[in-house]
């Protein structure tokens, strides 16, 4: 599958290796561009994800964005006839202050939502990860009911458990997966937020990054 093509904000002229540059054009007339927020705990891999979709990099060795926070866009290779492009407009901390105010004013202008944690501890039943998800998510679920009184749309959540690869090594990965979509952390919470779709993987090898790339973009099919 093709990989995330990286284009900057701000700049006009876009350059796709291996595209003609009509395709280029008629990509540039017709691309809407999506707002998305990534949101997520210290240490979840939110700057890792995001690097990976930004800067094209899936290397056994990453390397963090230069500025996180100034933000990219992205196109996704999603089944169907056309590619989406994506504006991640900050690279926003994982601390959890008062209200999550800097998270609510990202939320209230995206069109999609990655929450992103920990998977590995989840299954794991670490209690402060845990009660940290939950509130989370309660947090997502309010502001998403709060859009819709004020008859907004509320944009669409996916759930994104990270760190797989650090399962305990007798689980093998669909049940590990299993055990994470039926967490006391996400399965109510998912509901609440519309059904949101789970999707869990690693970004700890290029084959693996890849494959939690792929997966992502088939949630976007038209």
């Amino acid at each position: 599958m093709p990989l995330p093509l990286l284009i900057p904000i701000g700049i006009g002229a876009v350059a796709l290796a291996g595209t003609k540059a009509g395709v280029v054009k008629k990509f540039k007339r017709h691309a809407k561009v999506e707002n998305l927020a990534i949101l997520g705990d210290e240490g979840v891999g939110k700057t890792e994800l995001l690097t990976v979709f930004a800067a094209n990099d899936i290397s056994e060795k990453k390397t963090r964005l230069s500025k996180p926070s100034v933000g990219y866009s992205f196109t996704l290779h999603t089944p169907g006839p056309s590619t989406r492009t994506f504006r991640v407009s900050k690279d926003l901390s994982g601390y959890a202050g008062p209200g999550r105010k800097h998270w609510r004013r990202s939320v209230e202008s995206a069109d999609h939502v990655l929450y992103v944690f920990r998977s590995d501890l989840i299954v794991a039943g670490d209690q402060s990860v845990v009660n940290r998800v939950k509130s989370d998510l309660e947090y997502l679920a309010d502001w998403s009911g709060d859009l819709l009184a004020a008859k907004k749309a509320p944009p669409r959540i996916l759930l994104i458990g990270l760190f797989a690869d650090k399962r305990d090594e007798g689980l093998g990965e669909k049940e590990f997966v299993g055990l994470v979509r039926a967490s006391d952390a996400l399965r109510l919470q998912a509901v609440k937020l519309g059904n949101a779709d789970i999707i869990v993987g690693d970004l700890g090898s290029q084959e693996s990054a890849q494959e939690l790339v792929r997966r992502i973009a088939d949630c976007f099919q038209d």
